[in-house]
């Protein structure tokens, strides 16, 4: 099936999400995990929210995130970058 031009972008960010987390896997190694089901550590997917509102994509960090800045600006490069 195909996929709107969003659930693409969507996609190609979750990855690139996932190579930012891989860049600074240390930092997540070293802390406990959010929920039961993410294993022995935490993961950047705890940390992030994406929505539409009408045409338009927006990105956010969850309430609870305390990501370091640098990891956060990378993120934030990331949807620039995609969307």
């Amino acid at each position: 099936m195909l996929q709107s031009p969003y659930e693409q972008k969507s996609e190609e960010f979750k990855e690139k999400l996932l190579e930012v987390e891989k860049k600074h896997i240390k930092y997540f190694e070293e802390r406990d995990p959010v929920f039961e089901s993410d294993g022995e550590r935490d993961h950047l997917h705890n940390h992030w929210v994406l929505w539409t509102q009408s045409d338009r994509v927006k990105f956010g960090f969850a309430h609870n995130s305390d990501l370091p800045d640098e990891i956060k600006k990378d993120c934030i490069d990331v949807f620039d970058q995609v969307f």
